[in-house]
């Protein structure tokens, strides 16, 4: 018969030979920590030694400027205002890494000035590790990423290959370089095959990516843009090559706008200005207007299998034209 041990009565068991009289000897049981709410004022604490010592579930209140490259296993909270900001040294490094499977999420948190790295991102990584690990966003920013080494990383701004959710946040600015035309890369998201990415009242604005890829998003996984707004993004010394060039969203997985605007976002003088769309893409109630592209300025489908469902969208003032592959 198998004889299951009660972890309370473990304890009891503990306390009473610990109290017990001289000759027994005492059992030590350790007590998992309790969730808890901690400050850190940055410089003067460390962001890194709060966070590996904080029980799942606690609330690190921020303060200031943490400079670093911070990396959370744990599912916690961060609460600002206070900054991340990278360090950009030799090949530079991830500002916030996210993995082993934790539930993180950002509370009035600026990112900024990532290094990169090889693979992934130069502002934020989650599930790079492969883990289903989730990061929401609430009123945060990840600004002004750009990676010090030109090699071959995915995102400016952030990676996602779990669950990334933007709240009323911004990713603005951020900058992806690529050294070789055979990777998938965007200045602004990258949402991976294993990736959901859900953005509500934010906006993706005035990222880049040089040479091949998507200024603003590129999905390859499932997404979501809720009342977003995907502008001013941009494509820059662009080259032929089969791999997209496009100034607004790159959309190889299945895509969902909702009340969302693309707008003013170019490739310059090759390529797609507003979005391309090689499988499925739905627009409901939104906008695509004023963007640029070399070869096509509005929505390019024109890929064996690829669907756009366009219900009440308006597709204006693309150049050099608004569609191509569907009827806008």
């Amino acid at each position: 018969m198998r004889i299951r041990f009660s972890p309370v009565a473990g304890l009891v068991l503990a306390g009473l030979l610990m109290s017990a009289g001289a000759g027994v000897i005492g059992v030590a049981v350790a007590v998992p920590a309790d969730a808890a709410t901690v400050t850190v004022n940055c410089p003067a604490n460390d962001l890194q030694s709060a966070i590996n010592s904080a029980a799942p579930g606690s609330t690190i209140l921020v303060r200031g400027t943490c400079t670093g490259s911070f990396t959370i296993s744990t599912s916690l909270t961060l609460v600002g205002p206070g900054t991340l900001n990278g360090v950009q040294v030799g090949i530079g490094s991830t500002v916030l890494t996210v993995g082993g499977g934790a539930a993180v999420t950002l509370n009035s948190i600026t990112v900024q000035g990532g290094g990169g790295e090889d693979y992934g991102a130069a502002g934020i990584d989650n599930g790079l590790d492969g883990s289903a690990s989730s990061l929401t966003l609430n009123n945060s920013s990840v600004v002004n990423n750009n990676p010090y080494y030109y090699g071959n990383g995915h995102a400016g701004g952030i990676y996602n290959n779990g669950t990334l959710i933007l709240n009323s946040s911004s990713v603005a600015n951020n900058y992806a370089y690529l050294a070789s035309s055979d990777i998938d890369k965007a200045g602004g998201i990258l949402n991976d095959l294993e990736g959901t990415l859900i953005v509500n009242k934010s906006s993706v604005s005035g990222n880049t990516s040089a040479l091949v890829g998507a200024g603003g998003i590129y999905n390859l996984g499932t997404a979501t843009l809720s009342n977003t707004q995907v502008s001013s993004n941009s494509l820059i010394l662009g080259v032929y090559s089969p791999d997209p060039a496009v100034g607004g969203i790159e959309n190889e997985g299945f895509m969902t706008l909702n009340h969302t605007s693309v707008l003013n976002n170019s490739s310059g003088n090759i390529g797609v200005g507003g979005i391309d769309n090689t499988f499925s893409l739905t627009l409901n109630k939104s906008m695509v207007a004023s963007n640029s592209g070399g070869s096509v300025g509005g929505i390019n489908s024109s890929y064996p299998g690829a669907s756009v469902t366009l219900n009440h969208t308006s597709v204006t003032n693309n150049v050099p034209n608004q569609c191509v592959g569907i009827v806008c």
